[in-house]
């Protein structure tokens, strides 16, 4: 399954909550039916941001892991 992402945000080291904050600004730029991809760090912003922006009304969808270095 291929999913054409119209940009990435880079959002590792960026601490909770402004990495919600700082999806959801990069989320209003983009129309309708467009994808975006967002690079998370692990432990409470890949446990918590996924399900606040799915509260949001919008669909999520995790690729793959990031390898823990």
């Amino acid at each position: 399954m291929w999913i054409h992402l119209l940009k990435i945000a880079d959002l590792k080291g960026v601490k909770c909550p402004i990495n919600f904050v700082k999806v959801k600004i990069e989320l209003a730029k983009i129309k309708s039916g467009e994808t975006m991809g967002f690079i998370l760090d692990h432990g409470e912003p890949i446990e918590n941001v996924p399900g606040s922006v799915q509260a949001e009304g919008r669909d999520t969808k995790r690729l793959f892991d990031a390898p823990t270095i």
